[in-house]
């Protein structure tokens, strides 16, 4: 159930994002962890989304990107069989095709059909977006640091939207909090230095009057890929 998992410069050093089906399973996995090696781990569940998209400029060294916020939807969607067969192939590798997605067409779906069908799990909330994954340090942005600072309920919206409109920031959300960690705003940062970051962030906690806020730079990354989902 682990996408992302990453080793930070903290004293809360291993970062990583788990998905089950429920939020108790997640207490339980968590819970066996602790057991396990005898380390409390903390759940940080996603309440507002308020970016998940980056666009690299590689020619001018800079980065658009595009935010939306998203509160998480706890109603369970249904799926029928036409639609569970579309996301268990979707996660496998896209094939390069004439037609976009033409390879996911069977004798019953036309590629009109294929399309449609995305199109409708995209509106239920089902798949958010179908985007390339970029290994961001290639192309010359080698530094990257999860940002957290402290933002009061009043003001978390608005703050989150206006720390998600920075270029430099590719995922931003708010997040439940914990006894010892009053942070509930996130932001992941990239750029080519952390002068850059350390700068951006200054005037970003200046004009909003942050007082409160963590910097985490990346250590290790020790995973980042899809969780496959069976159907």
């Amino acid at each position: 159930g682990v996408s992302h998992n990453y080793l930070r410069e903290h004293f809360y050093n291993l970062w990583f994002t788990l998905q089950a089906q429920t939020s108790a399973e997640i207490e339980n996995i968590l819970a066996d962890l602790q057991k396990r090696f005898g380390i409390k781990f903390h759940s940080m569940p996603v309440l507002q989304t308020f970016k998940l998209s980056v666009h690299f400029n590689v020619s001018g060294k800079e980065h658009i990107s595009k935010n939306k916020t998203i509160k998480p939807k706890s109603t369970e969607v249904l799926l029928n069989q036409e639609e569970k067969y579309i996301l268990s192939n979707l996660q496998k590798e896209i094939e390069i095709t004439e037609k976009p997605l033409c390879f996911l067409a069977t004798e019953k779906l036309s590629n009109d059909d294929i399309l449609r069908i995305i199109q409708q799990l995209i509106d239920k909330g089902v798949i958010r977006r179908i985007a390339a994954v970029i290994d961001y340090k290639e192309i010359g942005f080698n530094a990257n640091v999860l940002f957290a600072c402290k933002v009061s309920q009043d003001r978390i919206t608005v703050t989150g939207e206006k720390l998600a409109s920075m270029a430099i920031v590719s995922h931003c959300y708010e997040r439940k909090t914990f006894d010892g960690w009053p942070y509930n705003l996130f932001g992941m940062l990239h750029a080519q230095s952390m002068d850059e970051i350390k700068r951006q962030v200054d005037e970003f906690t200046k004009a909003e009057k942050i007082n409160s806020y963590q910097l985490l730079p990346t250590k290790t990354e020790l995973k980042k890929e899809p969780v496959q989902h069976n159907f």
